[in-house]
């Protein structure tokens, strides 16, 4: 075998070593960032139970969700928001165990059913409020029935 033919052999064996060296390093960069990208994907998580004073689920832009919160002074609330990340619907309990659903818009609470002020003392009612949060309306007299339970309470 000459010299000439020895060199073009090396050479072709040099071209296919190094195309399957390519070939491996691409196969295993595409290896290794699967598993990156599973790793930030956790299964789903099972548990009895969960502790928290909140919990948030949102979508992927961060605005649309819900939240359930616990604050220091007892209060517990569930609202949601929407894709403005907007309150618009709420659902609230006070310390005292008093609850209330709360219609927003624009970030604003119009239309409150449930423990309200009427003027400086609560009841249980339907109440309107402006865009400033103000209340325009509200029955005539208090409720009734929480009235009765008032005054047999009472006695």
């Amino acid at each position: 075998m000459d010299f000439e033919t020895r060199i073009t052999r090396l050479e072709r064996t040099n071209r296919l070593l190094l195309l399957l060296l390519a070939a491996t390093a691409i196969t295993f960069w595409c290896t290794a960032s699967t598993h990156v990208s599973a790793a930030q994907h956790p299964a789903d998580i099972v548990a009895n139970s969960i502790q928290a004073h909140s919990i948030s689920v949102i979508n992927p832009t961060g605005k649309q969700g819900v939240k359930i919160e616990v604050g220091d002074d007892g209060m517990v609330s569930i609202a949601m928001t929407d894709v403005r990340g907007k309150q618009t619907i709420s659902l609230l309990s006070d310390p005292d165990g008093k609850p209330s659903i709360c219609l927003a818009y624009r970030d604003v609470c119009r239309v409150v059913i449930g423990d309200v002020y009427r003027e400086n003392q609560r009841e249980f009612s339907v109440q309107l409020r402006n865009n400033a949060g103000n209340s325009v309306w509200m029955p005539a007299s208090a409720n009734p029935r929480a009235t009765i339970e008032r005054d047999s309470s009472s006695k």
